[in-house]
């Protein structure tokens, strides 16, 4: 079935061109941002190190009036190796004090509670 379609294929192929070579395949599409948006963009980066990737996106609309998805933004910043750092959203936590065994003595009154 599959070879019938194919032959079938071929032959109006070859009665409409003269030939049964394979057309030529897609090529990938324009890239969204040019060369000089490009070094727009890595300036912003520079300038705004902390900046996620949502603002990066924000920051480069103003800049050069051409809007790009967040996930697009993270695919540039991967080519141009910039790694986008994280803010700190939340408070450290609290660092938990160790205490020696001898300092945990619980038949006697400890340290800890003096």
């Amino acid at each position: 079935m599959l070879l019938k379609a194919m032959l079938q294929k071929l032959i109006k192929q070859y009665k409409e061109t003269g030939d049964i070579h394979p057309y030529p395949q897609g090529g990938s599409p324009e890239p969204k941002l040019k060369e000089e948006q490009l070094v727009d963009l890595v300036e912003i980066i520079e300038a705004n190190n902390d900046a996620t990737l949502e603002e990066l996106c924000d920051l480069l609309e103003e800049k050069v009036q051409v809007r790009v998805s967040r996930a697009t933004m993270g695919r540039i910043t991967q080519k141009l190796n910039y790694s986008v750092k994280k803010k700190l959203c939340t408070p450290q936590k609290k660092q938990v004090r160790e205490y020696r065994s001898s300092e945990l003595s619980f038949g006697q009154k400890s340290k800890i509670f003096q």
